[in-house]
């Protein structure tokens, strides 16, 4: 449907489920189309991109909440399928998963002007379309650029804006669309008349690590475009959601761009990105960085000169996906305290770090022999390149902090609970004492999050380091909640209590709480 609103044509997206109000029986369908309704504008809500068509609002039509309204981006270039794609239809019509949805959502009263110019009007058949014409190879490497920067974006949460820069976005969830395919991709004609392709239909979208499985309502997309992964017939849809990757999404996009009609043969360059993000498995499949630093060769084909992903990811070794990872890992260094929102936007971090080495050909190799990292490889999990960085042959300083949080690889492994780690790092000689931006020493964030073998073991080495500043009991008011964790600790390890009851009498602490103190060691 399209309105006219302050002079400029938007998209209307209207569901419309009223002839299920009162129906006892469909309350489970309604509220599922609820959900997706809402699913598409959570996603649509928080995305910016050039390529993606974009949010304009929501409305809710009817008191009943029977009847809602998408409001966005109108593209007036109509979608791939309509106008450039050729199909030969059979004799006898074969009805695909999406139509017969649609049949039984029309059925049901439920409307999705998605898929309609008119809110009574079939879609034009490809094969009929007066303005279906094929496109040459300028259009075509301007397309395959578009498309695959939308799901660099989708995936990888490397943006670019509508001048043309390019940045990684700090905080971001990997989403996967799992449903592209030509009727998906809109068209749009620019102020200078250069077309512009943009991907559309987000019901589908799912973040990469998303928990729960899947049900049929959540799961739909179109079989024909489902990539050869998730196609045996054995599958569960639980199955098929978790084999569902970005590689996935590269595979629908060619077999989608594969069929665009064409005025030209295609030359060794564009079958070579054809077929690297076309292939049957998955880990040999290329992912959107490596189609587009392939495409970026071929920029003298496209209309405007894209060169934003080349200025931020190339003109270096290692491709496009290494070349990510290093711009996004620093992000993992911030001055915010290490809270729980702290924890959560770590794990997105490092989730979409190793997505990105695990998408990149032969990109988690390079990190493994070569990186320098002791941060990242008590992050990253990688025992073997710690021990390799803490060798003679490594020599890197176990007590180097990073810039902003001041962190040490020490700080990382205890607030990552790695007690392996924290043994490596100690017996490489790794300071207990070294504080963050926070004042915070590993120790503390040891007790702060009740790791009692971590604690234990930074305390146990010598009765020396015990007598370190790092546990020194200090009569600042501050420190009396930390000292007396630090003290439930020890309890359990009588050899050194009479020195610990020592210390706590040395010190000039208000008497009740020495003997608060005294008590928890069972020393009263």
């Amino acid at each position: 449907m399209h309105e006219l609103i302050s002079s400029k044509i938007i998209f209307s997206k209207t569901y419309d489920w009223s002839h299920l109000d009162g129906d006892e029986n469909r309350k489970a369908e309604r509220k599922t189309l609820l959900i997706s309704l809402m699913r598409e504008k959570k996603s649509l809500q928080r995305l910016d991109h050039p390529f993606i068509v974009s949010y304009l609002g929501f409305v809710q039509l009817e008191q009943r909440k029977s009847k809602y309204s998408l409001y966005l981006e109108y593209c007036d270039g109509g979608d791939l399928e309509t106008r450039h794609v050729s199909r030969i239809q059979p004799d006898e019509r074969t009805v695909s998963d999406d139509e017969e949805e649609e049949e039984l959502l029309a059925e049901a009263g439920i409307q999705d002007s998605s898929d309609t110019n008119k809110p009574d009007e079939e879609p034009p058949s490809s094969t009929n379309a007066a303005d279906r014409r094929a496109l040459n190879e300028h259009a075509v490497w301007t397309l395959m650029y578009q498309l695959f920067a939308a799901l660099a974006y989708l995936h990888y949460g490397i943006s670019i804006s509508k001048e043309g820069a390019c940045r990684v976005e700090h905080h971001w969830d990997t989403m996967l669309h799992r449903d592209i395919k030509p009727h998906n991709i809109v068209l749009k004609f620019g102020l200078n008349g250069q077309r512009i392709a943009k991907l559309c239909d987000l019901g589908h979208v799912r973040n990469w690590k998303a928990a729960g499985p899947m049900t049929v309502p959540t799961y739909r997309g179109t079989r024909e475009y489902w990539p050869p992964e998730i196609k045996g017939a054995c599958l569960t849809l639980e199955e098929r959601h978790h084999q569902w990757s970005t590689k996935g999404d590269v595979w629908c996009l060619a077999k989608s761009l594969i069929e665009v009609e064409k005025d030209f043969s295609l030359g060794a360059g564009m079958k070579e990105v054809f077929d690297g993000c076309s292939a049957e498995l998955p880990e040999k499949r290329w992912s959107s960085l490596s189609a587009l630093e392939r495409i970026h060769q071929y920029r003298h084909f496209l209309y405007e000169p894209f060169t934003s992903f080349e200025q931020l990811l190339g003109g270096k070794p290692l491709g496009y996906e290494y070349q990510a990872f290093v711009q996004i890992a620093p992000i993992l260094d911030t001055f915010a305290p290490y809270t729980q929102v702290t924890k959560t936007q770590r794990k997105k971090l490092l989730d979409r770090l190793l997505l990105l080495l695990k998408d990149g050909p032969g990109a988690m190799h390079t990190f493994q022999t070569h990186s320098r990292s002791l941060h990242l490889a008590v992050l990253l999990n990688e025992e073997d390149l710690l021990r390799r960085l803490l060798s003679s042959d490594g020599q890197q300083n176990p007590d180097e902090p990073w810039q902003n949080s001041k962190w040490t690889a020490l700080h990382l492994a205890v607030q990552q609970k790695k007690l392996e780690f924290v043994e490596l790092l100690l017996r490489a000689g790794a300071d207990v004492n070294v504080e963050d931006v926070h004042k915070m020493k590993p120790l503390f964030y040891a007790i702060q999050e009740g790791y009692s073998d971590i604690e234990w073991r930074l305390l146990s080495p010598t009765k020396e380091r015990l007598s370190q500043p790092s546990v020194s009991l200090s009569t600042s008011k501050q420190n009396v909640r930390r000292i007396l964790q630090m003290v439930r600790v020890m309890e359990a390890y009588r050899p050194r209590q009479m020195w610990i009851k020592h210390r706590i009498r040395g010190t000039r602490f208000p008497w009740r709480t020495k003997r608060s103190m005294a008590a928890a060691l069972c020393l009263a």
